[in-house]
């Protein structure tokens, strides 16, 4: 059984800025897992890098900031008759406010294959995307050109890896990355779950997953940048308004979310039985509590209090967990962002990071009624 969502989906009632953001951040995740699936069935790939080269596959996820340079650099060097200004035409093509420009994800120009491809997520908004910019390729690029490339049939467009491995508030739960190509050229994409949760925790994981797949694959000096749980921790306003515990105020909502996030420490440490979402405390939710904190800060009266040692600790913890449990294969190379988008990637985890975190709080005190 699978259940499956276009990453989009999973912002619902999410800040406009972060949904459009992060699924944007995606779409480059989901080019490069494509990526690596194309260079394998051709047996390998070739790929433009730079202006000059001779190479025959082209991806636009590599290009950066100078896609339509490099588009029109690609085009010329395996048709050199073209007089055409193609980079005016991309950037006239460029939607304001849209990140991306009307560029083919993957080009090939070998003999008799002369195809391209348009990546985007599986929902009736993706596909009418990628026909446009499709379409735009081939009628007011190859055809005024007189460029011969016809839409991909040689690539299966089969894709299925699992990208997340683990447990999910105590549950055990594999996300995969599943593609499927509805017509020529054009392949979708989607994150599929392998068994159900209930629509509310479905969709908070896949909204984990996406930003643990950002972080591991577009991250230009893992290094040098912060730790994923202080990224997404970096938040204006704790989620945790009261505290929880022993002599805590102990509101329905934040003993939710305090329950259900001490279920994902104790689930992935064989730690039973898993706390009930119930937004009430009781020896059971304090004592919960208590072993957390005898296990982890050292610091132990039983309680949580807004950023707290204790629960502070169980956020990194949760944090932590999402990247630990994420799965990129060799083949899957890392994303060259240039400089100029590093800072950007940082302030929209952050930004993601607490959107996260309020979700996670809304969620709970929905499950806990």
């Amino acid at each position: 059984m699978s259940i499956c969502f276009a990453p989009s989906e999973a912002y619902e009632g999410s800040p406009d800025s972060v949904k459009r953001r992060m699924s944007s951040l995606f779409g480059d995740v989901a080019e490069l897992i494509i990526k690596a699936r194309y260079c394998e069935e051709k047996g390998g790939c070739q790929e433009f890098l730079n202006p000059g080269t001779l190479q025959t596959d082209f991806f636009d996820v590599s290009m950066g900031f100078h896609r339509c340079d490099h588009l029109l650099a690609y085009l010329h060097m395996h048709n050199p008759f073209l007089t055409s200004d193609v980079r005016a035409q991309c950037l006239a093509r460029k939607e304001p406010g849209d990140p991306h420009f009307p560029v083919p994800d993957v080009i090939t120009t070998e003999p008799g294959r002369r195809e391209f491809y348009e990546i985007k997520p599986d929902s009736t908004d993706g596909l009418t995307k990628a026909v446009k910019k499709a379409q735009w390729f081939e009628d007011d690029v190859c055809v005024p050109n007189g460029l011969v490339y016809s839409r991909g049939t040689v690539f299966s467009g089969a894709v299925d890896v699992v990208v997340w491995n683990g447990t999910w508030f105590g549950v055990p739960v594999k996300v995969r990355f599943a593609t499927d190509m509805p017509r020529n050229g054009i392949v979708v994409y989607k994150l599929c779950l392998d068994r159900a949760l209930g629509e509310l925790l479905e969709k908070l994981l896949i909204k984990a997953v996406v930003a643990a797949l950002i972080y591991i694959l577009l991250a230009v000096a893992p290094v040098a940048i912060p730790a994923f749980a202080a990224v997404l921790a970096s938040t204006a306003e704790p989620p945790l308004r009261r505290s929880v515990g022993s002599g805590g105020t102990n509101s329905k909502p934040d003993v939710a979310y305090v329950q259900l996030i001490l279920n994902d420490w104790r689930g992935q440490n064989d730690v039973s039985p898993l706390l009930d979402v119930d937004g009430l405390v009781g020896p059971k939710t304090i004592g919960a509590i208590t072993l957390f904190q005898q296990r982890v800060t050292r610091i132990v009266d039983g309680r949580f209090d807004p950023r707290g040692p204790g629960i502070s600790a169980l956020e990194s913890f949760h944090f932590e967990s999402l990247t630990s449990r994420a799965i990129a294969t060799p083949s899957m190379e890392q994303h060259a962002l240039e400089q100029e988008e590093e800072a950007p990637l940082l302030e929209i985890l952050a930004e993601s990071g607490q959107d996260y975190l309020a979700s996670i709080y809304r969620t709970a005190g929905t499950l806990a009624g």
